[in-house]
C-alpha cells in the first residue's frame, strides 16, 4: 500500500480556532531576525523557511501572547527548526557524538556560560560561511542567535525559571541523541517507549513551559507538579505529536525514518498502512476527549487562565 492509497482521517477537535492578531508582524520579524544572525545564507533555504510560516504556527499555539513575547516564541521555534535542519544537512542526526558536542555548546550558551573553543578532534559543528574551513568559533551563527534568545528570555523571566527551561532543553537534546542512536543502529522503538519519548523529541514540554512566559507568570512548584496539570500536559503533547505523525507520514516514510507512531504500530502490530493511520487517529481522538474532563476536575489552586494549554 502506498501513501497515495491512504485516506487521512478527520481528527476530532471540539475547540474553537483562535489566532493571535500579531501573526503577520511576527512572521516578518522572524525572517529579519534570521537574516540578521545569518542563520540561513542560501536563497532557496530562506524561501523554504519563509514558506514554513512559523509566525502562523506560534500565532495559533499562543493566541493570547503579546507582540514582544510572540516574536520571541517565533524566533525560538525557528531556531529549533534551523538547528534540526542543519543537523540533517551535515549528517549530524546520525552521528550521536557530533550531535552531543553541538548540544553541549548550546546548553552552555543557554545557562550563560561561554562555549569551549572548537574541539581539535573535529567534533564541533561547521555552519554558514565557516563550513569551508571545517571548524567553528564560539560565536557561530546558531550560538549567537541562541545568546540573543537567552538575553530576551532573561529580561522577562526569573533565574529559577531560566534554569528550569535549560533543563527542559537538555531533556530535548537527550531525546534527539536517542533518536540519533536508533538511526545509526536501525533500531525500531517499542511503541510504549516511543510514546514516552515523543513529547521530548517534539519539544512539546518546552513549548508548554513557555506559556508561563506569555502569561507573565511563574507557576509555583505545587501547581507545576500537580497530577492533574501533569496529566493535561501529557495529553496535550500526545495530541500534537500523534497528529503530527499522521500528517508527516509521507515525508518520514520517504526518508525511511523510524520515529513515527504510524510506522511503528504498523510494524509492531502487523497492520497495513491504512489500519495503522486509523489506529493513531483513534488514539489521538481519545486523548482529545480525555482533555475535556480536565477543566471540570481542576481544583481552584490551579490557574485556569493558561489558555494555550
Amino acid at each position: 500500500m502506498t501513501i497515495e492509497d491512504i485516506t487521512l482521517p478527520t481528527l476530532y477537535c471540539p475547540f474553537p480556532s483562535a489566532v493571535n492578531p500579531h501573526r503577520e508582524a511576527v512572521h516578518e520579524h522572524t525572517l529579519e531576525w534570521v537574516g540578521h544572525h545569518r542563520l540561513v545564507t542560501d536563497a532557496r533555504a530562506f524561501e523554504r523557511l519563509r514558506a514554513a510560516q512559523f509566525g502562523q504556527l506560534v500565532a495559533r499555539a499562543y493566541p493570547n501572547a503579546p507582540l514582544d513575547r510572540l516574536r520571541l516564541l517565533s524566533d525560538w521555534i525557528t531556531w529549533l527548526f534551523i538547528l534540526d535542519d542543519e543537523c540533517d544537512e551535515h549528517g549530524i542526526g546520525k552521528r550521536p557524538e557530533r550531535l552531543a558536542a553541538l548540544q553541549a555548546r548550546c546548553l552552555k550558551v543557554l545557562v550563560g556560560s561561554r562555549p569551549e573553543e572548537p574541539d581539535p578532534q573535529g567534533l564541533t559543528y561547521p555552519v554558514s560561511d565557516l563550513r569551508a574551513a571545517g571548524k567553528v568559533r564560539p560565536d557561530v551563527p546558531l550560538l549567537g542567535a541562541l545568546r540573543d534568545i537567552r538575553k530576551r528570555l532573561r529580561a522577562c523571566m526569573p533565574h529559577a525559571w531560566m534554569m528550569r527551561f535549560a533543563l527542559g532543553v537538555s531533556d530535548y537534546f537527550e531525546a534527539c541523541e536517542w533518536e540519533a542512536r536508533n538511526r545509526v543502529q536501525r533500531v525500531w522503538p517499542d511503541p510504549a517507549v516511543y510514546i514516552q519519548m515523543r513529547p521530548y523529541t517534539g519539544a512539546l514540554y518546552l513549548l508548554l513551559d513557555l506559556i508561563e512566559m506569555t502569561e507573565g507568570t511563574v507557576l509555583p512548584l505545587t501547581v507545576r507538579k500537580h497530577p492533574l496539570l501533569r496529566a493535561l500536559m501529557r495529553i496535550t503533547s500526545n495530541v500534537v505529536c500523534w497528529s503530527n505523525d499522521i500528517f508527516s507520514l509521507e515525508k518520514e516514510r520517504a526518508h525511511h525514518d523510524l520515529h513515527n507512531l504510524v510506522l511503528i504500530l504498523q510494524r509492531h502490530d502487523g497492520l497495513n498502512l491504512q489500519e495503522a493511520v486509523n489506529r493513531v487517529a483513534i488514539l489521538t481522538d481519545k486523548q482529545v476527549r480525555a482533555s475535556s474532563s480536565w477543566k471540570r476536575s481542576c481544583p481552584c489552586g490551579i490557574p485556569t487562565n493558561l489558555g494555550s494549554i
